[in-house]
């Protein structure tokens, strides 16, 4: 995680931004994506609320309705080189593995802390939920392009680098090219003297 940062800020810039609008893992290139409080106009994950599944937590039984706080997932560029080298190809595109948007210049990305906020230019603002944790239907994803990659290679290949999932706090616009500001959470503490 991020030490000794007290919600400190960190600028990182969209590289690519990608809508679900198919039935499979896989996103489409934009050149830009809408957010409304239910999420990215467009996108399969759009919604308030979700049905269960196994990345809910237990009891919660598969298919009953829940918060949607998978609204958006995103990605860093330099953790996907990392996860392209893992398994062996040169590059990895994001919107293989539906990803809805990729940056660059924020270190370890994926270990930003729920709470951290995303603050993008033209307004909108989206705050992380959770890891991305990795799995073989984004292996499936990545199979379309790279035959030889098996889909339970993936997991393996990124697991702690998946990127993040999280929900809209406030509709705008993100753009590729887009510098984005992110304000890492960092919980207050109350001490009773």
């Amino acid at each position: 995680h991020y030490p000794n940062l007290k919600m400190s800020e960190l600028i990182g810039e969209v590289v690519a931004v990608y809508v679900g609008d198919r039935p499979d893992v896989l996103k489409s290139a934009r050149d830009s994506i809408e957010f409304n409080l239910e999420g990215i106009v467009g996108d399969r994950h759009a919604g308030f609320t979700k049905k269960a599944g196994v990345r809910d937590k237990k009891p919660i039984p598969k298919g009953a309705m829940v918060r949607n706080w998978r609204q958006w997932s995103a990605v860093s560029i330099e953790e996907m080189n990392i996860i392209a080298q893992n398994l062996g190809v040169e590059e990895l595109d994001s919107g293989l593995i539906g990803a809805n948007f990729a940056l660059s210049g924020i270190e370890r990305f994926s270990q930003l802390p729920r709470g951290s906020m995303l603050w993008f230019p033209q307004d909108a603002i989206l705050v992380v939920e959770e890891t991305n944790e990795p799995c073989t239907t984004a292996g499936e994803g990545i199979q379309t392009a790279y035959a030889e990659i098996k889909p339970e290679d993936f997991p393996k290949a990124a697991i702690g680098i998946r990127g993040l999932v999280g929900i809209v706090h406030r509709s705008g616009t993100v753009r590729a090219g887009d510098i984005v500001r992110v304000q890492v959470y960092q919980p207050k503490s109350y001490f009773i003297t």
